[in-house]
């Protein structure tokens, strides 16, 4: 019900303009939040400034309805300080909120990737048993090829042999009248070799072996089954974040202290995991950019620039965030691992041997770095790499290096003279 004491004793909800009239509110702020309609009065179980349409729903319709004006607004405006200290300690609560989070979402981080680490173990013994006992027949059955081969062989040659002994003996005594007696001892001669050759005619010539193979029938689907039981993946639902215990009792009620024990709580569990869970990561300046160096075995952190520390390897998991990677002197890894995310990368004087194929097609932009010293040809960078940038390299690349549309920097530094128009860039 709208209060009439306020308005007059003629107010009602339809007219009740009375208090605008007199107090008039900004126009840019007199439009329900809710409805295309002016604000004409205030709720006072809900503290809301609400229109005629408002005050008609089911939400509004037993609550107890003032009229706006100076007065009614200022009851309201005066409660505020009381709400400030409750909405101070809700930032605080947020902050505490946030960090537990920061903190759960490493655990959950560290746990996936050690998962992932034992997923990725256990699967390359599996595939290093299946391609051992892959190899067991695949060397068996290339030992009857060999076999076959050579039976084959065998038999042509001496076959072809015979064949070109008999027909030239016909051609040599194709009549016999035309023999010479000088040559009738010549003659019995070649036909007691050929007697013999027609006695070997009768001994048997190698077969081949005839191969046969069998495979248990399921077994694949047995052995299907059996690999998909090898992990299970079990997920359990924590139970929600909460900002705040009985928010609606606090926003609606006096300031009770019902906020500071759990804040309380919360900021010990706080303290307790940050000297559990972080770790201060080293981070690099290197080219404007600041890099994190990661390690083995340690947290990935969730960052845009990541170097991988001398001596080291990938991760097994790259955060998503991650852009930018360094690989430092002497990184000797094949790059074929890494997450199509990553599109720049800065190149030192490695160890892997760089080729055809090596660097992925996602990533667009590279830097050769100080001391590189391999040669770069046809193949190496991505044919739809967007720019390379090359410092005080080794060797000067080929012509032909990068395709047409790659747009090429050089440094200062850069020893070499290359026939391709570039851009100079300063040394990092």
């Amino acid at each position: 019900m709208v209060d009439s004491g306020i308005c007059g004793s003629n107010c009602n909800i339809n007219n009740c303009v009375c208090g605008i009239s007199r107090n008039r509110i900004s126009s840019s702020n007199k439009e329900c939040s809710k409805h295309p309609k002016d604000i004409i009065l205030i709720c006072e179980d809900c503290i809301e400034p609400i229109c005629e349409i408002c005050c008609s729903s089911e939400i509004h319709s037993s609550h107890s309805l003032k009229c706006i004006n100076s007065k009614n607004i200022f009851t309201i405006i005066s409660k505020f300080p009381e709400s400030k200290t409750i909405l101070k300690e809700s930032l605080k609560s947020i902050d505490n909120t946030l960090t537990k989070s920061e903190n759960e979402f490493l655990e959950s981080y560290q746990e996936l990737g050690k998962f992932y680490e034992d997923f990725v173990k256990s699967f390359n013994q599996i595939k290093a048993m299946i391609s051992y006992i892959e190899n067991k027949p695949k060397e068996a059955i290339q030992f009857q090829f060999d076999i076959c081969i050579k039976t084959y062989e065998t038999n042509k040659s001496k076959l072809e042999n015979y064949k070109i002994l008999i027909s030239n003996f016909l051609n040599i005594y194709d009549n016999i009248q035309d023999i010479q007696p000088e040559n009738y001892i010549t003659f019995l001669k070649h036909w007691m070799e050929i007697k013999k050759l027609l006695s070997n005619l009768n001994e048997p010539l190698p077969n081949y072996n005839k191969v046969s193979h069998s495979i248990v029938p399921d077994s694949i689907e047995s052995i299907k089954k059996s690999l998909y039981n090898v992990f299970k993946i079990k997920i359990e639902n924590q139970q929600d974040f909460k900002l705040l215990e009985k928010s609606s009792e606090i926003i609606n009620n006096n300031h009770n202290g019902i906020i500071s024990k759990p804040i309380k709580d919360e900021n010990s569990y706080n303290n307790q995991n940050k000297q559990k869970k972080f770790k201060s990561f080293k981070k690099i300046l290197f080219d404007g950019y600041e890099f994190t160096i990661y390690e083995n075995g340690s947290f990935v952190p969730v960052t845009e620039s990541i170097a991988i520390g001398i001596g080291q390897y990938f991760p097994l998991i790259f955060p998503p965030s991650c852009k930018i990677l360094l690989l430092p002197n002497g990184f000797n890894q094949s790059l074929e691992s890494l997450p199509s995310s990553i599109e720049t990368l800065y190149i030192l004087k490695i160890k892997y041997k760089l080729e055809k194929g090596s660097i992925p097609n996602s990533i667009k932009f590279i830097h050769f770095c100080e001391g590189f010293d391999q040669k770069l040809v046809k193949g190496i960078v991505p044919q739809d790499a967007i720019a390379v940038s090359l410092h005080n390299i080794q060797f000067k690349p080929s012509d032909d290096f990068i395709s047409d549309q790659t747009l090429l920097y050089t440094t200062k530094s850069m020893s070499h003279f290359l026939n391709r128009k570039s851009e100079i860039i300063d040394s990092v």
